[in-house]
């Protein structure tokens, strides 16, 4: 399971690359952690913003 729990910086990153995907599709940021390309997915109301790797990191959002 990716880890949630994600400091200041991981979190700016990752939301930037989460802008990136809805705007261009597409993002040139890597995982602040491990430098892997980040992928991006929608599932049902969920917004999936992760690492590559499937067990590095991840920002979930949640929408209504």
């Amino acid at each position: 399971m990716a880890d949630t729990n994600l400091n200041n910086n991981e979190r700016d990153i990752l939301s930037e690359a989460n802008r990136d995907f809805i705007e261009y599709g597409s993002t040139i940021k890597k995982c602040p952690r491990c430098g892997k390309p980040l992928v991006y997915q929608i599932i049902g109301t969920k917004e999936i913003t992760r690492c590559s790797d499937g067990n590095c990191i991840m920002l979930l959002a949640v929408g209504i």
